[in-house]
């Protein structure tokens, strides 16, 4: 569970680097507006502290944290889009 301190922690964090148009969070979740992201996230943490069912969405924050401060690598979903634009592109 997370606490008011660790939002705090996370918005020093987020405010403190320039955040990316968009990013892959894992190989599932492509976030197109990080910014959007970012507000959306702390504005319902914040509205939900002590409640476990809003827990996924600190969890997304500190997986972006991680991977803007370099401690996890984003994850590769690009090197087969490529190969999955042609493929659309070959079904129309």
């Amino acid at each position: 569970m997370y606490t008011e301190q660790n939002l705090i922690e996370l918005e020093q964090f987020f405010n403190s680097v320039t955040l990316p148009a968009q990013i892959q969070l894992s190989q599932s979740e492509h976030i197109a507006d990080v910014k959007k992201f970012k507000d959306a996230h702390l504005i319902a943490c914040r509205s939900n502290i002590g409640n476990n069912t809003f827990s996924a969405f600190f969890n997304r924050l500190v997986t972006l944290k991680k991977i803007l401060s370099g401690e996890i690598p984003e994850p590769k979903y690009y090197q087969y889009r490529g190969f999955i634009d042609a493929h659309n592109r070959n079904l129309n």
